[in-house]
C-alpha cells in the first residue's frame, strides 16, 4: 500500500482569537476527511512571506483578507507575480471584496460568519484540488528537522547534491533541502527521473536533448552526465518518451470516438 502523502498548509490571521478558532476547527475538519493536512499559523502576513521566501513549501494557503500592512490579496498578488501558484483560501467577512480575489483565483472564498456551514464544502474543494489526477506529489522529510516538503513532480526538474544539502529545481524556483541524493535516485525513478551524474537526479520530461558528456534541459541549462551513468539516462529518457507518445495517443483515440 502506497503511504499517504502529506499535505502543509499555513493559515494567516492577524487577530489572535480568529487564528487559534480557525486553526482548531481546520486541524479537526481535516483530521476526520481522507486527507493527510498539517498546519502553521502566522498572525501577520510579512511573517508567512519571509518563510515562503526562505523556501518553505505549502500546498494550501489560508487568508484573511483585512490585515494591516499587507493585506491577503497583495499577498496573494506577490506569490502570483514571483511564479508561486499555491491554492488559496480566502476567510473573511469582507464580502465586498470578493470581487477583487478574482485576479489572483482563489480556490475558494469562506466567510467568517458563515465558518461551520461553509467548513465541509472547503475541505470538499481543497481535497479535489490537492488530488488533481495531473498533480504527482512526493513529500521530502528534511534529514534533523521536522520539516517535510511537497513538490508536483511535473513541476521539479532537477535535484543537485549539494555538500550535505540538495537543491530542488522547480519551474518556479528553487529550494535547499538537507537529504540525501541516493535515497531521492530511488524514491523517484518509477516518476521518471534519472541519476546522470554522482551529483544530479534529473526529470527526463525535462530533457531537451543528450550529448556525450552532458545533457540540455528545457531551459537550455546543461547539466553534466558521467560516464557510468551514460546509458541509464537514455534508457530512462526513451521510457518515458513512449510512454508520454502512448498516453497521448490514447488521448486522441479517445477524443476522435
Amino acid at each position: 500500500m502506497a503511504a499517504q502523502v502529506k499535505h502543509r498548509a499555513a493559515i494567516c490571521e492577524d487577530d489572535a482569537n480568529s487564528l487559534a478558532y480557525i486553526d482548531q476547527l481546520l486541524n479537526r475538519a481535516f483530521a476526520a476527511s481522507q486527507l493527510s493536512m498539517s498546519f502553521d499559523a502566522y498572525d501577520k502576513p510579512e511573517r508567512l512571506l519571509a518563510a515562503i521566501e526562505r523556501g518553505t513549501h505549502y500546498d494550501v494557503l489560508f487568508l484573511d483578507i483585512d490585515m494591516p500592512r499587507l493585506n491577503g490579496i497583495e499577498l496573494t498578488k506577490r506569490l502570483r507575480n514571483s511564479g508561486l501558484h499555491t491554492a488559496v483560501v480566502f476567510i473573511s467577512n469582507k464580502e465586498e471584496m470578493v470581487f477583487q480575489t478574482f485576479d489572483v483565483q482563489p480556490l475558494y472564498f469562506l466567510r467568517k460568519s458563515h465558518f461551520l456551514e461553509g467548513l465541509p464544502h472547503l475541505v470538499q474543494a481543497v481535497t479535489r484540488e490537492l488530488r488533481d489526477s495531473r498533480k504527482t506529489l512526493v513529500t521530502i522529510e528534511e534529514l534533523h528537522s521536522s520539516n517535510i516538503y511537497s513538490f508536483d513532480v511535473q513541476q521539479l526538474m532537477v535535484i543537485e547534491a549539494m555538500g550535505k544539502q540538495c537543491l530542488f529545481t522547480t519551474t518556479t524556483g528553487a529550494t535547499k533541502i538537507q537529504c540525501r541524493l541516493g535515497a531521492l535516485a530511488e524514491r523517484l525513478a518509477p516518476y521518471g527521473f534519472v541519476q546522470c551524474h554522482r551529483s544530479f537526479l534529473v526529470n527526463c520530461r525535462f530533457i531537451f536533448s543528450i550529448g556525450k558528456d552532458s545533457l540540455t534541459l528545457d531551459n537550455r541549462s546543461m547539466i553534466p552526465i558521467g560516464r557510468s551513468h551514460r546509458e541509464a539516462v537514455k534508457t530512462a529518457f526513451m521510457a518515458v518518451m513512449n510512454r508520454q507518445n502512448v498516453l497521448h495517443n490514447t488521448d486522441s483515440s479517445e477524443r476522435n470516438c
